[in-house]
């Protein structure tokens, strides 16, 4: 889905619970995994680059 994504919508999926975060990660958009572990993202025009997998509430 992140390979084709061109804005935030496209991943914005029932359950994913798509987030913009905060703080020191404020370009970053979030999606749930399980538990406190999310993949985490940014946009930059219409392509998603810095793809990261981590519990950021630790």
């Amino acid at each position: 889905m992140l390979d084709v994504a061109k804005a935030p919508a496209d991943v914005n999926l029932p359950g994913w619970r798509l987030h913009k975060l905060s703080g020191a990660l404020q370009e970053h958009w979030s999606l749930r995994v399980s538990g406190n572990w999310r993949l985490i993202f940014c946009f930059e025009d219409e392509d998603v680059t810095g793809v990261d997998y981590l519990d950021y509430h630790a």
